[in-house]
């Protein structure tokens, strides 16, 4: 768990190790300190993550208004159950916004992000930027779904041929 060279990221090699967060052994110290089975190292690691971010945006002064969103792009038994994959656990901290902590049981969908975030920006979509997604704002804030919300959303999933990786 949690193998791989962290200074290989998407956009390129970095020079030296993140100095955001804390090195990937102390993931491991802290389990053992809190008594807590290997298998959280990959939680944990993502607890710091985040951590650094609300850090961060403590630091700017601006933690209270802004909307911070985790989201996996799974469930947790991985992509390919058209049971589980469905369900998508999200968080959502927005102090100024959400007024109301619990749970929502509205569809929302990853595609919903970027019309929410320029719809939070006041900001029109790009020229010829497709839409695909809806905001999700009222929802966020505890409101109702607005009358035109889907009820249901089609899935694709490819299942893979018998024998064919």
């Amino acid at each position: 768990m949690m193998q791989g060279d962290p200074q290989f990221t998407p956009p390129g090699i970095l020079d030296g190790a993140s100095e955001a967060v804390p090195p990937r052994g102390s993931v491991f110290e802290r389990l053992r300190k809190e008594g807590l089975a290997e298998r959280n190292a990959v939680a944990t690691w993502i607890d710091y993550a985040v951590g650094v971010v609300m850090q961060k945006l403590k630091e700017l002064g601006v933690a209270d208004n802004a909307l911070l969103i985790f989201s996996s792009d799974h469930g947790s038994r991985g992509k390919y159950t058209c049971y589980e994959a469905c369900h998508i656990p999200s968080i959502a901290r927005w102090p100024r916004g959400i007024r109301k902590p619990g749970q929502v049981g509205s569809i929302c969908v990853n595609v919903d992000l970027a019309v929410t975030s320029l719809d939070l920006a006041g900001a029109a979509p790009p020229e010829g930027m497709a839409q695909d997604g809806a905001s999700f704002v009222s929802i966020l804030r505890g409101g109702a779904e607005p009358s035109n919300w889907r009820q249901e959303l089609y899935l694709e999933w490819s299942a893979r041929p018998s024998g064919a990786w």
